[in-house]
């Protein structure tokens, strides 16, 4: 799935915290932004959560401690669905 694609599927729920986050604020802060304003913070928010993931992929997926990895126990169910290839001494990968 395309990252903007999975942008445009997840908005509805973006939009509905939102609307959560603006009377939320308001409530604790008393302070009101627009909704649209909110809606596009948190859109730009996910984007750059997924660039630092992205980032730090190795971490999150193999090298990092498993109590500080986001969400591992995903990638790992992930890659259990993933048949390994055989491969000859000759054809290995070079650390």
């Amino acid at each position: 799935m395309e990252l903007y694609q999975m942008l445009d599927d997840v908005k509805p729920q973006l939009n509905s915290v939102a609307a959560q986050l603006q009377e939320r604020i308001a409530l604790n802060e008393g302070t009101i932004y627009r909704l649209d304003d909110l809606q596009q913070a948190l859109t730009n928010w996910l984007e750059l959560s997924i660039e630092a993931l992205v980032d730090d992929a190795m971490f999150h997926t193999i090298e990092g401690d498993r109590s500080q990895a986001f969400n591992r126990h995903a990638w790992e169910n992930q890659l259990s669905r993933l048949e390994p290839v055989q491969v000859q001494a000759s054809e290995r990968i070079a650390a």
